[in-house]
């Protein structure tokens, strides 16, 4: 075959790789956007992109106490992006910024899954298995399903675990450092685990060391916010942990049913899984890319142990640094990759068996089982899908009124909305007083008085079962008298209230069970 032949051969080929790439990242991302593509905002969008609005066009929610936080972990993200968030629609720019994100962060996994020897659509079978298993199996975490800095923090971290598996040192370095300066609680760990993997292996460690002060010069930025945003309060990093955020700090949460079989079910499940990535990398070639990966996750599953130590010896202040932010969402995602590629060199073998008698038949289904139930005692894709179905389609009597208020009072209008509706600073576009999920780090202490008198007062608290159960602080909410109500008003300088409860105040407007009312004068109720 001469050299032309040659040539011509090989471009085939990598046309043929480029298409099954593309088709393999369009896939996953039609995934993503089936299980978690709920309007905008969804969870923690309904705070950061108005915060990053309001860095862009500081007229917007201006007088917004909330807004007025220093928010250190998402200065980078903030002042990078606020200009495009202030030059249109909300709404558009947080799609915008998933499409984009999300297709670079499914292009990257499928690349990743490439290193460790599938091709682009075997790894996208075991991203969407990821995918369908919640991403996370504790930490409340997730790649795909946002726009925020965290989300700009996994595209840098998967791409310098991409690069560390290649060797290209220098590189892979100022991308961990960046992915700190981005969103120090992910990319901290993410650096620190990738250093070690980069440092444990004799081929790179001399350039690791020779490139570190890159990277600790690009985390500068991320090492300043951490450190001011630590509280220095034992009780209120105690409060964070087991009552205002346990999905993400607190090891022992396990929701709100079943909390203490499903720690020990996730926990086991994770150990199992990073023990199996291990196996089969002992089966593997053993090669950079496998090497730098299963030392990465043992590295990544360091601090989670720690963390479990830490919860039992009261270490709150370790645990608002977000251990588990990254172990519990990558070894699964590594683990169903090594699954898939164990299912494609067992397929790959001859056997006299019937086909659903075979090795691999059986691994395949023991991979999908675990996907569709280990998160859920049901069936977690068809409830991941319903949930985006009813964002879609469900009628919001609390949004209606957000909106009401967006387009018929006047900007510097401050309200009271309720305790559970982060969404507020995005619908109703107007100054509140505070919501639950909306916690600025560098006044927690503030934040939780205007939080305690949302729910009638500090004693709600008391209470721990309703650590981040909505319902209930939406229901003591619900309750305040109207004494109580005025009087939070006035204390705030609020002049009117979103809530369902009914008041002898002047009534704005009323959108199904919500009512917006008008703060009576000094004197009145």
């Amino acid at each position: 075959m001469n050299r032309r032949a040659v040539r011509e051969l090989q471009d085939t080929r990598r046309r043929a790789a480029r298409r099954a790439t593309a088709l393999a990242t369009a896939g996953v991302v039609l995934v993503a956007l089936v299980l978690y593509g709920a309007p905008i905002p969804r969870l923690s969008e309904e705070l950061y992109l108005p915060l990053t609005r309001h860095v862009g066009d500081p007229s917007f929610l201006a007088g917004d106490w909330t807004m007025r936080g220093a928010f250190g972990e998402h200065w980078v993200f903030t002042h990078l992006f606020g200009p495009l968030a202030a030059a249109m629609p909300l709404t558009v720019f947080g799609w915008v910024g998933r499409l984009l994100s999300w297709t670079l962060l499914a292009w990257l996994l499928v690349r990743l899954g490439g290193r460790i020897g599938l091709t682009p659509l075997a790894a996208a079978a075991g991203i969407v298995l990821w995918l369908v298993a919640n991403q996370a199996l504790m930490g409340g975490d997730w790649m795909f399903g946002t726009f925020e800095a965290k989300t700009v923090a996994d595209v840098l971290v998967v791409a310098a675990i991409l690069l560390a598996t290649r060797e290209r040192v220098p590189i892979a370095i100022a991308l961990f450092g960046l992915a700190i300066s981005v969103h120090p609680g992910l990319g901290g760990w993410a650096a620190y685990a990738g250093g070690a993997a980069l440092l444990a292996n004799p081929s790179t460690r001399n350039r690791s060391m020779r490139w570190a002060p890159l990277g600790i010069l690009l985390a500068l930025p991320g090492v300043v916010a951490v450190l001011s945003s630590v509280s220095g309060s034992n009780h209120l990093d105690r409060f964070l942990v087991i009552v205002a955020l346990p999905y993400h700090l607190d090891p022992f949460y396990g929701g709100t049913q079943l909390a203490g079989p499903q720690v020990i079910l996730r926990a086991a499940v994770l150990a199992g899984m990073l023990v199996m990535n291990i196996v089969w990398f002992r089966r593997s070639d053993r090669g950079p890319a496998q090497q730098f990966l299963v030392t990465f996750q043992i590295m990544a599953i360091i601090p989670v142990a720690i963390a479990f130590v830490g919860r039992l010896i009261d270490a709150w202040q370790f645990l608002v640094l977000q251990p588990l932010r990254l172990a519990p969402l990558l070894i699964p995602l590594v683990f169903f990759l090594q699954l898939v590629r164990r299912v494609c060199e067992l397929s790959a073998r001859a056997s006299d068996r019937p086909w659903w008698r075979r090795r691999a038949t059986v691994l395949a289904a023991f991979g999908i089982v675990l996907a569709l139930t280990v998160t859920s005692p049901l069936l977690a894709a068809p409830r991941m899908v319903e949930r985006t179905v009813q964002a879609w389609v469900h009628h919001d009597d609390d949004a209606d009124a957000f909106r009401w208020i967006a387009g018929h009072t006047p900007t510097s209008r401050r309200c009271v909305v309720p305790v559970d509706r982060q969404d507020a600073y995005e619908r109703a576009q107007r100054p509140v007083v505070a919501t639950w999920q909306a916690i600025r780090y560098d006044d927690v202490a503030g934040w939780k008085r205007r939080v305690d008198a949302l729910v009638g007062g500090a004693g709600f608290f008391g209470n721990e079962d309703n650590a981040a159960d909505l319902g209930a602080l939406r229901d003591a909410y619900d309750h305040l008298g109207a004494v109580q109500m005025v009087a939070l008003a006035r204390r705030y300088h609020a002049g009117c209230i979103v809530t369902t409860a009914r008041y002898p105040f002047p009534v704005l407007h009323r959108s199904g069970g919500t009512r917006i009312y008008r703060v009576p004068p000094t004197g009145g109720p």
